[in-house]
This record gives C-alpha cells, sequence and structure tokens, in this order.
C-alpha cells in the first residue's frame, strides 16, 4: 500500500466518528489529522478530567493512527476485538498501513460503540440512538 492510499483510509475511519461528533468538540481537522474531545470538566472513571480526548486520526510516514483514548480510562472494561490486536500500537493506537478490511471495520465500530455507551452509563454523553 503506499501513502497515496492513506486518504481513503483517513476517510473510513472519520466515517465512523460521524455518529459521535455532534457530542463532541473537534480541535483539529485537517486532512491529515482529526483530533475529538470531550470539553469542560467531567467525571470519567471516578476521576475529574478537564478537556479529555476521545479519539483522534493522525496521519504519519508510513501508517494512519487511530486513537480511542477511552481504552486509558477503562482498560479493564473495554475488550479490544481480536481482528484488531494485529492493528493495535500500545494502548490505545491502532494503526493501519494497509486497506481496513470488513471485519476491521465493523470490529471498530463495535469497539466505538461499546466505549460511548460505558461514558454514556455513567453520564459523561449521551447515548446513541
Amino acid at each position: 500500500m503506499s501513502v497515496a492510499d492513506f486518504p481513503t483510509i483517513v476517510e473510513r475511519l472519520r466515517s465512523m466518528l460521524l455518529p459521535y461528533m455532534p457530542q463532541l468538540a473537534l480541535q483539529i481537522d485537517t486532512p491529515k489529522q482529526v483530533e475529538l474531545a470531550l470539553i469542560g470538566s467531567k467525571v470519567i472513571a471516578g476521576k475529574e478530567r478537564l478537556d479529555h480526548p476521545m479519539f483522534a486520526i493522525r496521519t504519519g510516514k508510513s501508517y494512519v493512527s487511530f486513537y480511542v483514548f477511552p481504552l486509558f480510562t477503562h482498560p479493564d472494561e473495554i475488550e479490544v476485538p481480536k481482528s484488531l490486536h494485529p492493528r493495535r500500537q500500545g494502548r490505545n493506537c491502532f494503526n493501519f498501513s494497509k486497506p481496513i478490511d470488513a471485519i476491521q471495520f465493523r470490529d471498530l465500530n463495535i469497539l466505538l460503540r461499546t466505549v460511548w455507551e460505558i461514558y454514556a452509563n455513567e453520564g459523561v454523553v449521551k447515548p446513541i440512538k
């Protein structure tokens, strides 16, 4: 896969974030980088947090990174689907140097819904219907 394919990966990842964007602040929005956060003071996993990052997409030289920051706050409550393990880098980052296959796309969406439901159950965000 070439770097020329990275915009396609970014757009696919960006499309997954659309349902959540109305409740998040768009901190950075460029063709190579997107950052979404909860603005203000929120109690998440029993700790008060200010301007808490939620999701990010960053294009590097050899891959596109997708960050799911709630994996830091709820590491024991969120199970990462097995199809995403080869893409996982660290605790909250997934790197894509090849196109996202249908199973990984589905599992990323499941992961995002799971994260959102946990935050909704804590009263941090409103549920997505």
